[in-house]
């Protein structure tokens, strides 16, 4: 078992993320904050849950992630949520392809996890992440931390895309203050806006226990409507 903070910031205005993404990326030094370097790849995200959506209910996530040639079944349950920051306990294990086969498997796990009755899991949405990741150093410090610029689709087992949408995500050392510095820098800057918790975009699909908060209006349905309706 794993833990992990961390503080997400969207944007007002989404058409503006990729020029502040090419700015974030590009510069050297922002408020006495250092660009030590960047990396890039892609996340490709399996979500299940119940038929009725019991693992959201109760702030968890069930996935499974691919990142290049690694799959893994992650179980994340959000145990701290402190204003823009939030904790999570993370839970993961290898699994083999080909991924459908592998979901009883899943529901044998998740059951150690979480109570679920006699409810089955099944597939419910895909998310894919072109990700950046940038190690952001302090100038009056040697610690550091971890920024990710986040370019996310949403797509419907059907294959339909739902949305796209663009997310800062801050990873947060235990031992660190230069997170809430830099969290103020960049809402200044840049307009961002931190999601306080999973209330407060209950209506979108943000964070991540939150990330199945569009709900289908009856079981099989592919319209989706906002879990506040």
């Amino acid at each position: 078992m794993a833990m992990e903070r961390e503080c997400k910031l969207i944007f007002r205005d989404d058409t503006l993320a990729p020029r502040i993404f090419e700015i974030l990326s590009t510069t050297s030094t922002i408020g006495g904050y250092n660009n030590k370097g960047k990396r890039e790849w892609v996340i490709e995200d399996v979500y299940f849950d119940t038929p009725d959506l019991t693992l959201e209910r109760l702030n968890c996530v069930c996935r499974v992630r691919k990142i290049g040639k690694e799959r893994y079944l992650e179980f994340k349950r959000r145990i701290v949520d402190a204003g823009y920051k939030a904790c999570y306990e993370r839970n993961r294990f290898p699994i083999n392809t080909p991924l459908w086969s592998q979901i009883p498997i899943i529901r044998e796990r998740l059951g150690k996890f979480v109570d679920l009755g006699d409810k089955e899991i099944e597939h419910v949405l895909t998310v894919r992440t072109n990700r950046t990741e940038i190690f952001w150093e302090a100038s009056f410090s040697p610690s550091g931390f971890l920024m990710h610029l986040d370019e996310v689709h949403y797509t419907l087992p059907t294959s339909d895309v739902i949305d796209t949408q663009f997310e800062v995500e801050l990873k947060e050392p235990p031992d660190s203050v230069n997170v809430d510095v830099f969290r103020e820098i960049l809402l200044n800057l840049f307009g961002l806006i931190p999601i306080y918790s999973s209330a407060d975009f209950g209506c979108q699909m943000k964070g991540e226990e939150g990330i199945i908060s569009k709900k289908r209006t009856t079981k099989g349905d592919n319209k989706w409507r906002s879990s506040s309706s």
